[in-house]
């Protein structure tokens, strides 16, 4: 198939040419930070042309169409490769399966699912410059950080009311599901001798989560507004009533759940840890070709 050797000779290029590959990596996080808000203006315009209710129709309807093409070429491609690993249909099936979930639980507007895409190219990227699904998901992961906060602090702090762990979550499913896709096309990580703990993204993530969980122990990170101290730097929620587990958004009407710190950064962490798992199983379950 013609995509499919177009995709390989681009990833190899992009994994050979590393100082290019760093350097896009750099523009396009770049971007997604400074793109956020025009691009919620664009939404938004849209959005008041065609009423909340059409709009959300658009979105959901493109969605399932994008949905129905994505799933006619991983069928097709399964036909056509007689070794198809199990493996392979597993972890796509259960990324599907999270992201439906989170859509259904966790979305104010259908538009949401544009994390899933913005955040693939992202990984797509780090993963040609480290060839490992997990490296590329873990360093994608300060990007994510970091463009909440630059909503939640910067950008509307007056509308955002909590730290977004909902739209991290939907970021990490949608460049899981990018990668996980490319081994569908035969590309895939490379082999290392590194046992999963030894890895750089796993000590990266853990020391991460470690500084965090000192900081929230100290209080110079509060979960709540309620638990802030004279210590205290950020909140990751300023909401009345952060304990209730459905929220109904003042705008759209939306029921849905919000995660709070501890509960968003448990998922965080064990989505990074599932798609890092993925590099060793594919590893030990198929000869890769290079």
């Amino acid at each position: 198939m013609y995509f499919t050797s177009l995709l390989s000779r681009l990833t190899n290029w992009l994994s050979k040419n590393t100082a290019i590959t760093v350097i896009l990596v750099f523009l396009y996080s770049v971007f997604i930070l400074e793109m956020h808000n025009p691009m919620v203006n664009i939404s938004v315009w849209i959005m008041n042309g065609l009423s909340l209710p059409i709009f959300n129709k658009v979105v959901g309807t493109g969605c399932l169409l994008g949905m129905g093409v994505f799933l006619t070429v991983i069928v097709l491609q399964i036909r056509k490769d007689r070794q198809f690993l199990k493996q392979k249909l597993v972890y796509l099936f259960l990324t599907l399966l999270f992201i439906v979930i989170h859509s259904r639980v966790m979305f104010e507007m259908n538009i949401e699912i544009i994390h899933s895409i913005e955040f693939s190219l992202l990984a797509y990227l780090l993963f040609a410059l480290s060839r490992s699904v997990g490296f590329a998901i873990v360093f994608a992961l300060p990007v994510m950080l970091l463009d909440e906060w630059n909503q939640y602090i910067l950008l509307y702090p007056e509308y955002v009311m909590y730290y977004e762990f909902n739209d991290i979550v939907m970021d990490i499913l949608g460049s899981g599901l990018a990668l996980v896709t490319l081994s569908v096309f035969g590309i895939y990580p490379k082999c290392s001798n590194k046992s999963l703990w030894a890895k750089p993204e796993i000590l990266f993530l853990f020391g991460l989560l470690t500084v965090t969980a000192l900081a929230i122990n100290s209080g110079y990170l509060a979960q709540y507004i309620s638990t802030q101290n004279s210590n205290t730097v950020f909140a990751f929620n300023k909401m009345q009533n952060p304990d209730n587990f459905w929220t109904i958004h003042s705008f759209t009407k939306a029921r849905y759940h919000i995660m709070g710190p501890v509960e968003g950064i448990t998922v965080i962490v064990m989505l990074c840890l599932f798609y890092a798992v993925w590099d060793n199983l594919i590893q030990d379950s198929e000869l890769k070709e290079e």
